[in-house]
């Protein structure tokens, strides 16, 4: 069974570093990272910290990546733009949760923005919303968050 924190986990796995290749003038470096966020505002609670490894990426992070984990599946899509220089995207990526068997459990959407401060940070903000099968686990909050390289 999947559970809506297993959800909102889940969309805090959606956190993937992703960047556009090209000739850009921002680049962080390679390296362990951690994103924390700090609610501003809101009904979901605290996201935790998350660590990711990047290694040949250009370009901030986003939110809203697909992936698969165990027996469930978030596919998302949406608009990701970045500047020219690759030093700032925006984002707004909805993403839909599906169980093992195909049933979808609810939606996750993450609209915001980050801009790379210098090589090993991060800086933005991200809101969140839940929209889980039952209203009653329906959330929506917004974040700053910082990423910072180990």
């Amino acid at each position: 069974m999947v559970t809506v924190d297993f959800m909102r986990s889940l969309g805090i796995a959606a956190f993937l570093f992703a960047g556009c290749s090209g000739q850009g003038t921002c680049e962080l470096q390679d390296g362990t990272y951690r994103a924390t966020f700090v609610e501003t505002d809101g009904t979901c609670g605290p996201m935790g910290d998350v660590a990711v490894v990047l290694e040949g990426v250009e370009g901030p992070p986003i939110f809203g990546v697909s992936v698969t984990t165990g027996s469930a599946r978030l596919e998302c899509a949406g608009p990701v733009d970045f500047t020219d220089d690759l030093c700032s995207v925006e984002f707004s990526r909805r993403c839909e949760l599906f169980n093992g068997e195909g049933t979808l459990l609810g939606t996750l959407t993450f609209r915001g923005a980050t801009t790379i401060v210098d090589r090993g940070r991060v800086e933005g903000s991200v809101t969140r919303i839940d929209d889980a099968a039952d209203p009653v686990d329906d959330c929506i909050s917004d974040y700053n968050v910082t990423i910072t390289r180990l």
